[in-house]
């Protein structure tokens, strides 16, 4: 980790000699949204929206906000070095400060990173994000580094793997660490200097191995725990079985205090996880779960139904990892009149029969437990693969690391399929849509639980109203459904249906449950279509285009009882598994 210490010598340094581009920082700010409870209209549907010439529901919008800064020169950056003629002495504590080590009860073990380390116990602890690529820096708060953090220390962590350097062959420890020094360019650092930097840099142990101080309690600058000018940061670097590691502590700390830290720190390279950003999530249109993924990855939803023992590809939902061999694979199905355990003993009775001896896994009574989201499975290893097999509500779940060589390092680690299967969530609600309810008017079919109730809409929906005399509806529990309908747009635009639609509820309710401005309303996957989401207080609508028609899909949302079960991300879900045919529409 890098710290720019002097604002006006890096400036001077910087005019004097140095390039033309400096690193940026950038500060992302996340964006929330908030939610019309109906009265009940009829005693056999009572979770139904009431009927009025317009809708009464609501939003509130959380106003968004962004920042984005970018500095000329970085202030407290982390990830370049200085020149030797830049050098400073390291900073004392405080005239008679004494720093006390706390006692180090607690054990944080890094859910990417690869390591574990002993911190006290008021501190709080924020895992990294995102990857940390080599050749990149990184800064206090990226996301790129674990942050475990107390009222006037904090012990920042970031690793990544040493990279190869020319003609393939893997970089020498002191080439990733003279790289390291070179990370910010804005010092203008040659390798030369940068060799020589490292070369003085004392040695320090981290977690048993010899690493390299590279910042040695200089003054640390804004971004700091503490006080500017009193604080001090002390930065440390170790390259362990192919990954590097850097280790910053800053606040109101000294040497001693980093050494203890450091004492206590244990490599597991061979645990790390580089998986890329998690940016969307997969919802199985199929299964009742979702799990988290990247936008670099390919998704196919599974062509049929599992049922029985095998769970090929036709069967499973499938994401393919960018850049691996590994697809990770997911199904469910009701377990029936089986236990847990006896489908277990199938399942596994059923691999024997497929797999070299001795890859099976063995008996189910000897699985590990593995984590899949909230719950507890069971770990199936095989030789070149993997399976989680989980037990929720009436359904068996199962989840695949398939790789499809030998070769281990084309695989997604499993420790990294170990991070997707913990960001799982489970919606057994929706898992088995194995119903068609077709519209008798309104040209769609949507597919829904055996269980559910579908009612045809009374009268066809002609206006700008959505009252429930015009809706199809399908009740998923005594209090709980969700309303469909379409129209012809008759020449008239979407976007200008949507916004009469929209006029017309502030006209009936005011602006205090509406969904705010059109334009603001974020995409929602309907079927194959692209729809629009309007977020209300007490229920949710999604508006569609599909030919000369525009669908309508909306969601009671109460926050009581039984049917709290049935959430909005269940009527997502069911949202997907809507086909359109609007040329069977009535007019």
């Amino acid at each position: 980790m890098t710290l720019d210490r002097d604002f006006e010598r890096i400036a001077s340094a910087w005019l004097a000699d140095g390039p033309t581009e400096l690193s940026d920082r950038v500060i992302d700010v996340v964006v929330d949204q908030i939610h019309l409870t109906r009265q009940r209209r009829a005693p056999r549907v009572p979770w139904r929206f009431r009927t009025m010439s317009m809708p009464a529901r609501v939003v509130a919008l959380i106003a968004v906000g962004a920042l984005a800064i970018a500095g000329a020169v970085v202030i407290a950056g982390i990830g370049g070095r200085f020149s030797p003629s830049q050098t400073t002495q390291p900073s004392a504590p405080p005239t008679g400060a004494t720093i006390s080590i706390p006692p180090l009860t607690k054990s944080f073990t890094s859910p990417r990173l690869g390591y574990s380390v002993k911190y006290p116990d008021p501190w709080t602890t924020t895992p990294a994000r995102v990857v940390w690529a080599p050749g990149n820096t990184i800064a206090w708060g990226d996301g790129a580094m674990d942050e475990l953090t107390g009222a006037t220390a904090r012990l920042s962590v970031a690793s990544q793997p040493v990279p190869d350097g020319p003609g393939s062959s893997p970089m020498s420890d002191a080439d990733w660490m003279s790289s390291y020094c070179r990370a910010d360019t804005a010092l203008g650092m040659s390798k030369a200097d940068c060799d020589a930097q490292v070369a003085a840099w004392p040695v320090v142990k981290i977690g048993g191995f010899n690493g390299k101080v590279d910042l040695d309690g200089e003054k640390a600058l804004p971004g700091t725990i503490g006080r500017v000018g009193e604080s001090l940061v002390y930065d440390a670097v170790v390259v362990v079985a192919g990954r590097a590691y850097a280790f910053t502590l800053d606040g109101h700390v000294d040497r001693p205090y980093f050494e203890a830290l450091l004492a206590t720190v244990v490599l597991d390279p061979g645990n790390a996880v580089d998986l890329p950003t998690l940016d969307e999530t997969f919802q199985s249109p199929s299964y009742g779960f979702s799990v988290a993924s990247s936008s670099a990855w390919t998704t196919t939803a599974a062509q049929q139904r599992w049922v029985g023992l095998d769970n090929g590809d036709t069967v499973t939902d499938k994401i393919a990892i960018a850049g691996t061999d590994t697809t990770f694979y997911g199904a469910s199905q009701l377990l029936g009149n089986q236990t847990y355990d006896q489908f277990l003993a199938a399942f596994h009775a059923n691999t024997v029969s497929g797999v070299p001896a001795g890859c099976d896994g063995g008996a189910p009574s000897s699985w590990p437990p593995i984590q899949v989201g909230d719950q507890t499975g069971s770990l199936e290893m095989l030789c070149n693969a993997a399976e989680a097999l989980v037990h929720v509500d009436k359904y068996v779940y199962v989840f695949d690391w398939g790789n499809s060589t030998f070769n281990t390092d084309q695989h997604l680690t499993f420790a990294a399929w170990k991070v997707l299967l913990q960001s799982i969530s489970f919606d057994p609600i929706t898992a088995n849509r194995t119903k068609t309810f077709t519209s008798p008017t309104y040209g769609y079919s949507v597919k829904i639980d055996p269980t559910w109730t579908g009612h045809a809409a009374p009268k066809p929906w002609r206006d700008y109203s959505n009252s429930n005399d015009f809706m199809d509806t399908v009740d998923v529990t005594a209090d709980q459904g969700f309303g469909m309908m379409s129209q012809a747009l008759n020449g008239r635009t979407f976007d200008a249906f949507v916004n009469s639609f929209y006029q017309g509820q502030l006209a009936a309710i005011g602006t205090g449950c509406v969904g705010g401005d059109p334009s603001k309303w974020a995409d929602v996957q309907i079927g194959d279509k692209t729809g629009k989401l309007e977020i209300q207080c007490g229920s949710d609508e999604a508006l569609v285009q599909a030919g000369d028609r525009v669908y309508l899909f909306e969601f009671g949302n109460p926050t009581t009882g039984s049917g709290a079960r049935f959430s909005i991300d269940s009527w997502k879900t069911v949202l997907l598994g809507v086909t359109f045919d609007p040329a069977k529409a009535g007019t």
